[in-house]
């Protein structure tokens, strides 16, 4: 079977103000997505002008930004665009949880994670990619 190359890979942006959370997500995907990282929302709106991704990673309380403007700007880009939430700090109960679901996430990881867990979410959206 033919490896892809990195250039062929389906890219997941990360958005989160963790430096070291995007390696250690392309260390648990084996090499089968490209991760693009980002450590705040300011820089995230820049990439996302300009490329598209498979999957969006992205931590709900970054230091620049309020946790509902990023999912409410990604979905002016597109209101389908899959996206993963990454917290330690989210309560089902909370008016904040009602309203990151109406805007429509994919689902919520909660920090720390599993890694196989991670592994499923993303392979649900790039596919089983090898």
């Amino acid at each position: 079977m033919k490896t892809k190359s990195k250039a062929d890979l389906p890219q997941v942006l990360v958005i989160d103000d963790d430096p070291e959370l995007p390696s250690i997500i392309e260390a648990a995907l084996h090499g089968r997505a490209k991760i693009v990282p980002c450590h705040n929302w300011t820089n995230a709106e820049k990439l996302l002008d300009k490329d598209r991704y498979y999957l969006i990673l992205l931590d709900l309380f970054l230091p620049d930004t309020d946790p509902l403007t990023p999912l409410r700007c990604i979905r002016e880009i597109d209101l389908d665009y899959p996206i993963v939430i990454m917290s330690g700090n989210i309560d089902e109960s909370s008016p904040l949880f009602d309203h990151i679901m109406r805007l429509g996430v994919n689902s919520i990881l909660s920090k720390p994670f599993d890694l196989q867990r991670l592994e499923k979410e993303v392979s649900m959206h790039i596919g089983d990619i090898t």
